[in-house]
């Protein structure tokens, strides 16, 4: 059985003309669309520029969606088109932001292992992990587990088929898993040498 679409009854009240609705709309889809544009490479200035153009024509052409996706996919396709009107297309050769050298936890020699995890599961570590992946992949883990949308809706709004979309997350969740791996080696490195009682302990606890 397909899945409601939550946004259903704002839609439905805002074609019917209650702008309380439509309102309701505009502030829900601001931040939201404006991350999205930015997941697709955009700077801070070009994904708000993009995300009002964005909710003018949402609210504008309200009345023409059908229902046939998600009405968040609706959004989003009309951003991403937009976006890639601008930059004529999506490259995949976007440049990277790099993880910072291990000398940025080099502070964290005497920290307990616990606050290193928190500090590593920071927002702006997530941030920076997924700031470290080609756009389209950016984009392809956005829509597919931040915003729940299907293969296929998210294959639509980046120009793919199902089958792509599903192979770019695949290639997203390996990527990431490389630079988490990276990331705990650096702490490793970063933490004080151990003595064997220690190191084994750990070990032994790990198994």
């Amino acid at each position: 059985m397909p899945r409601p679409d939550p946004d259903a009854q704002n839609v439905r009240q805002a074609q019917a003309g209650n702008e309380a609705s439509l309102k309701q709309l505009v502030r829900q889809y601001n931040g939201r669309t404006q991350a999205f544009v930015r997941h697709l490479g955009a700077t801070d200035l070009q994904a708000e520029e993009v995300m009002s153009e964005t909710l003018e024509i949402m609210v504008r052409d309200i009345v023409k969606f059908r229902g046939l996706s998600f009405f968040k996919a609706w959004v989003f396709g009309i951003a991403g088109n937009l976006w890639y009107q601008k930059k004529k297309l999506l490259s995949e050769k976007t440049e990277h932001v790099p993880i910072e050298e291990c000398s940025e936890l080099a502070g964290s020699a005497n920290l307990e292992p616990d606050e290193i995890a928190r500090r590593l599961l920071r927002r702006d570590e997530v941030d920076r992990l997924l700031a470290a992946l080609p756009a389209v992949e950016r984009s392809a883990l956005m829509l597919t587990y931040l915003e729940d949308l299907t293969l296929a809706d998210a294959g639509l709004i980046l120009g793919k088929t199902r089958g792509n979309t599903s192979m770019i997350v695949h290639r997203a969740f390996k990527r990431l898993k490389t630079l988490v791996r990276k990331t705990r080696a650096c702490v490793g490195q970063t933490r004080t040498p151990e003595s064997p009682e220690v190191a084994s302990t750990e070990r032994s606890e790990n198994e």
